[in-house]
């Protein structure tokens, strides 16, 4: 081998290397990237999840108002009807 074709090789092999360390340092950008994402998956499934729970318990809720709602309507409508029959307010 010539000195000519050695120094081209040898060219070569550095150029390989420097393409090697700069895959090297893409390969650890992208493993940070992947664990940020999969911290991003997880907060966003937690948060998806308590949106569904305070959804359930906005329901909930919503059915407990009504319910007392109706109760108070029969208890005012009882008292309206005990009043009337003790003559305290006009029929």
């Amino acid at each position: 081998m010539d000195n000519e074709t050695r120094e081209m090789f040898s060219l070569i092999l550095s150029r390989f290397d420097s393409i090697d360390t700069r895959l090297d340092k893409m390969d650890e950008r992208l493993d940070s990237m992947d664990n940020r994402l999969n911290i991003l998956e997880y907060k966003q499934n937690v948060t998806a999840r308590k949106l569904d729970d305070l959804q359930l318990d906005v329901q909930n809720l919503g059915r407990d108002i009504r319910r007392d709602i109706h109760h108070l309507n029969d208890t005012t409508e009882t008292i309206v009807e005990i009043l009337k029959q003790h003559e305290m307010i006009p029929l």
